[in-house]
């Protein structure tokens, strides 16, 4: 940014001066100015490879249900369970499967995501406030809502998001499902995505004798 900046400031004064220099001061503006484009180019491959590179941040496997640890949180009636953190409609993104930008399956700014004690909630967005967008449903999408016990999640991914200037994070979530097993994503800004990590770890335990969580 210096190189550009002091490229242009130098190619600016070169055309505005009238002396016999000018030839010399403009060529160290354009040279200054395609070395700090060229510069630029290189740092921001950089931050792409690293974010393909090292696309988790951290990941938990968890026990299988008989091997379970005790909840630091006491049982609650599931019809009036507290809600621990939630977070949305503004820039959550769900797909199914892990996260991809621009897959036109997402659902965009139409979702609430809440945490209790005992599951994840996906819940339909039913208000629009001034700031707030419209939301984005695709017939072919995430069906609302949708929940998932926290007893069903058997690993769970903080990864970064793939855009290299997003000021967000994705949680990648594999549970079992109708016999079977299913994968979805939900992406958002970071410290809302973190507190959601952080909030199932605590709540749904670790494997026995991996020593806590299971780092990446």
């Amino acid at each position: 940014m210096v190189l550009l900046i002091a490229g242009l400031l130098l190619t600016v004064f070169a055309y505005a001066g009238r002396t016999e220099a000018i030839l010399a001061v403009a060529g160290a503006g354009v040279v200054s100015l395609l070395a700090g484009v060229g510069l630029l180019a290189v740092a921001v491959a950089r931050s792409v490879s690293r974010r393909v590179e090292r696309p988790t941040i951290a990941a938990t496997v968890f026990a299988e249900p008989d091997t379970v640890r005790p909840s630091r949180y006491p049982a609650a009636d599931a019809a009036h369970e507290d809600v621990l953190c939630s977070f949305g409609p503004f820039g959550v993104d769900v797909c199914e499967g892990p996260y991809a930008v621009f897959r036109t399956w997402h659902r965009k700014n139409d979702i609430v995501i809440e945490l209790t004690r005992t599951r994840l909630r996906a819940l339909p967005n039913r208000s629009f406030g001034f700031f707030k967008l419209p939301a984005l449903r695709y017939p072919w999408g995430v069906r609302l809502p949708f929940e998932i016990p926290y007893s069903d999640i058997v690993s769970l991914e903080l990864r970064r998001h793939p855009s290299p200037v997003a000021l967000m994070e994705v949680l990648y979530l594999r549970y079992r499902s109708d016999g079977g097993m299913r994968d979805v994503s939900i992406a958002c800004f970071s410290d809302a995505i973190e507190r959601a990590y952080q909030t199932i770890v605590a709540v749904r335990g670790v494997r026995e004798g991996s020593g806590g969580q299971c780092w990446i």
